[in-house]
């Protein structure tokens, strides 16, 4: 049983890890060469709390050619431009405007030439890099939030560890059903009253979700919910303490329906959180 306890919080150290490096607001180098120019910048995912985020491009431009900011807000609003100083040799910079937290700016650059097509970077001339504004958030909240997600994973781990058992005929269905009760708990005290402090605090909204928003995290906190629901569902009986009579599904059945819950959960947490 100790084995089983360790093999399950090493699994979840390393979705967690894993899902963090895929994280949405890990900076990237993004580049593009041209006739006579070179443009290269380091994105900015973020601006966290009051201030004018500094955008900084590294060139290698003909004399004379000066790089632009464009922007504009996420939609169809117009685009602005704003100058880029060069601060050394090749490199440029200029800040963008304060906004407030929930807000997005999309950005490019660009370097007007004479008599020839605008280097631009992004190349392609649809396409911005996004920048979204957040505020400070509750060291506390954040840590009692990692955590109650973290305990979720972990006894959802656990749960599937004693759903295998059951297809193995190796153990009943109850040791799977307590786990799942605290899997529900745990996420739904981490994701919904701990995530709507978070979420007000960072974006200045509580809840961004279906059916008010298409926020990607609220929206994947709210699927492994109803997945795990949906399961404890078909044997509610079991679940609520009140016998079997209820149950829509026998031990192999749930153990079934364990292993999709888990592997709609692992999905969903591995997509980047929008924290």
């Amino acid at each position: 049983m100790l084995k089983r306890y360790i093999a399950a919080f090493l699994i979840t150290i390393v979705i967690f890890a894993v899902a963090r490096r895929l994280s949405y607001n890990r900076p990237v180098l993004v580049s593009a060469d041209f006739a006579g120019a070179k443009l290269s910048h380091i994105t900015v995912k973020e601006q966290v709390g009051p201030g004018e985020p500094l955008l900084i491009l590294e060139t290698e431009l003909p004399d004379g050619a000066e790089p632009q900011i464009i922007y504009r807000e996420r939609g169809d609003s117009p685009v602005s431009r704003v100058r880029m100083l060069e601060s050394s040799r090749g490199v440029w910079e200029a800040p963008l405007p304060e906004l407030r937290k929930g807000r997005v700016l999309e950005y490019a650059f660009e370097v007007p030439l004479e008599g020839q097509d605008h280097p631009r970077l992004p190349s392609e001339s649809e396409r911005f890099l996004k920048l979204k504004y957040k505020g400070d958030i509750s060291k506390t909240v954040l840590v009692l939030h990692i955590f109650f997600m973290f305990a979720a994973f972990y006894f959802m781990v656990l749960a599937i560890m004693s759903a295998i058992r059951i297809l193995l005929k190796k153990e009943g269905k109850y040791g799977t059903i307590r786990l799942m009760r605290w899997v529900i708990l745990l996420t739904f005290i981490g994701g919904w009253p701990l995530g709507f402090i978070l979420n007000q605090q960072r974006f200045g909204v509580a809840w961004e979700g279906f059916p008010f928003g298409y926020d990607i995290t609220d929206n994947k906190t709210q699927l492994v919910l109803f997945s795990w629901l949906v399961t404890a569902s078909l044997v509610r009986g079991s679940v609520l303490g009140r016998g079997d009579r209820s149950d829509l599904i026998g031990p192999v059945g749930l153990a079934w329906a364990v292993v999709t819950s888990t592997a709609v959960t692992l999905l969903l947490y591995l997509v980047p959180h929008s924290l």
